[in-house]
């Protein structure tokens, strides 16, 4: 596709792409952790003289993974090093508080993820024990002071962050405190894409609760389980928050590229630097009104212009140039990552499942979807959300999700019985206790304890 694009309609094909064939369908998974000192659970810096930093680690990370016969290509962000592509497989990066995400490749076998998943554990373990060094999976950092204690070198998180605090200053707390897990799936048609959005949307707050893992603070218990949570509900910023629009009739592609369009942009590269562009709109770069002095007049955005706006916006659910991503939950360990993967498998690729869902959700008003998407933060196991409590519909969700890996199974000519991996969901069912309430349980006496149970668990 020529990078200067002149149509709207290519703009929707980003959308159109991701359209496959119904054997096709796959699902990646994202899960954030923080890297953190065992002893304080600070978080280590981008670099360090006398310790590990991001950088040298992600340079050992891809001397391994070469070792073992992977294809790397390392991912720059202004000349800095802030992730590790592996041909055909997955992607380890860097957010802007140091989060580090790894994701999967896309699969139709969950126990292809798996695998991935304890390979990658292999191969960070050894390296992080040696300074003492752990990833911590919890929705929320829990001691640190978000805003002030860990920025990546990048002239685009310092316009992002400049941007932010004149604008929405709440937001930094979600760009530098915050973890959690995604998944990315595609779609068989705009139709298939409308149906798995909208009930997406209906399965945030419920996901979220159940798989809450941060109820601290800045050191202290909130009586909040997921203040990941909490702090994107107290974002003002028109990034983020619940795509409740596509809950209208005329929902669409062209719809949600409107709705992209009209986001003000952190900032834009020109002769490869990233400037300010003073919160104006992409869709006044995508029709060369923007105005700027290092821009000629009327210049017009490019397809990279384009997709790099489109990363930056982030609601719960949203379209990108990789499918549909769900950011569903805080960040939470490896079996529970696998296990939100199962149910999303087993509800949003079953076709009898989509249909019984979408025509579940059908009779709920938008503003009740709102609602409890606002409200999921204060909520417990025990809270009702559209009449029905939290625990109740998570299990009705598990056993629907059996049902479906079942015919799954089936239909794919799986060799291996994948409902297994809905094991963690049952057992919180069965104790009545999300990550969350266990963390406040065992870290009553010493903040710390929140680590040596994580890591244990």
């Amino acid at each position: 596709m020529n990078n200067n694009l002149l149509s709207i309609s290519n703009l929707i094909n980003i959308f159109k792409n991701n359209e496959v064939n119904d054997d096709l369908l796959k699902i990646s998974s994202s899960h954030d952790a923080f890297l953190v000192y065992q002893d304080d659970l600070s978080p280590i810096k981008y670099t360090s003289k006398l310790n590990l930093g991001i950088k040298v680690l992600l340079e050992r990370l891809d001397k391994e993974l070469t070792s073992h016969n992977y294809t790397t290509e390392l991912i720059y962000l202004d000349g800095n090093i802030f992730g590790i592509q592996c041909k055909d497989s997955f992607k380890i990066s860097v957010k802007a508080g140091g989060q580090l995400t790894f994701t999967t490749s896309s699969v139709l076998d969950i126990k292809e993820m798996y695998a991935e998943l304890d390979f990658f554990h292999s191969i960070i373990s050894p390296i992080l024990e040696e300074y003492n060094i752990s990833l911590l999976r919890v929705g929320y950092h829990p001691t640190a002071d978000a805003i002030h204690s860990n920025k990546m070198p990048s002239d685009f998180y310092t316009l992002m962050r400049r941007n932010l605090e004149e604008h929405d200053p709440k937001a930094l707390y979600s760009l530098y405190g915050t973890a959690d897990i995604s998944m990315d799936i595609k779609y068989k048609n705009e139709e298939d894409m409308i149906k798995k959005f909208r009930i997406a949307s209906f399965l945030q707050p419920y996901i979220s609760i159940f798989f809450a893992s941060s109820a601290y603070f800045e050191g202290r218990e909130t009586k909040i389980l997921s203040n990941r949570m909490r702090v994107k509900q107290d974002m003002k910023h028109i990034h983020s928050g619940l795509a409740s629009f596509c809950f209208d009739e005329d929902f669409s592609y062209q719809k949600y590229l409107d709705y992209v369009l009209k986001k003000p942009m952190f900032a834009i590269l020109i002769n490869d630097k990233y400037e300010d562009v003073a919160n104006q709109t992409m869709e006044s770069f995508w029709y060369g009104t923007l105005e700027h002095d290092r821009l000629e007049v009327s210049q017009r955005a490019t397809l990279d212009d384009f997709q790099r706006h489109l990363k930056t916006i982030k609601p719960a659910i949203s379209l990108t140039e990789n499918g549909l991503k769900l950011r569903l939950s805080d960040s939470n360990n490896r079996s529970m990552v696998i296990a939100l993967s199962a149910l999303i498998k087993g509800l949003l690729f079953d076709n009898e499942n989509m249909e019984k869902l979408y025509n579940m959700i059908a009779s709920i008003p938008k503003e009740n979807m709102i609602e409890s998407y606002e409200k999921s933060h204060t909520c417990t196991l025990k809270s009702t959300i559209h009449n029905i409590t939290v625990i109740e519909q998570i299990q009705q969700l598990t056993q629907l999700a059996e049902e479906g890996l079942f015919r799954l199974k089936d239909k794919y000519n799986l060799n291996e019985d994948e409902t297994r991996f809905l094991n963690p969901i049952s057992k919180i069912i069965t104790s009545k206790k999300t990550f969350a309430d266990e963390i406040i349980e065992v870290s009553k006496t010493d903040i710390l304890e929140v680590f040596k149970y994580v890591n244990g668990r």
